[in-house]
């Protein structure tokens, strides 16, 4: 047996072992009743709805292009362009400054200025 094939089997039986010692971590994860385990199992579940979520997004854009045609898909794509920089806009921060003043709120006890924000957040982008 040649040096290659030593080390390419090598590397087949390393990455197996990797594979079986992820899998194993995955049922630990799975199993397991803890705080830290719910909030990898939260984790994992959000992952994998956002690569379902980008696979599905992909297909339908190939099969749009295919059934609208060149012209009709660029103005598509334009105008969906348009609606994701606005949509992107139009939150004008409150998407971020909740993550900053909802625990600091929740942490000081401060719950008239936590219902205000959760309210404003609810109806300024909104208009």
């Amino acid at each position: 047996m040649s040096v290659e094939q030593d080390t390419g089997q090598a590397g087949v039986a390393g990455l197996s072992g990797q594979l079986m010692q992820a899998l194993s971590v995955g049922r630990e994860i799975l199993k397991a009743g803890d705080k830290r385990s719910l909030a990898q199992r939260t984790a994992v579940f959000s992952f994998l709805i956002r690569v379902v979520s980008a696979a599905v997004a992909y297909l339908m854009q190939v099969a749009l292009a295919r059934w609208m045609g060149g012209y009709e898909y660029g103005i598509f794509v334009f105008v969906w362009v348009w609606v994701i920089i606005v949509g992107s806009i139009a939150g004008i921060g409150f998407n971020t400054s909740v993550l900053r003043f909802v625990p600091e709120y929740t942490e000081q006890g401060d719950m008239p200025r936590l219902r205000g924000f959760l309210f404003a957040g609810r109806w300024i982008p909104n208009g």
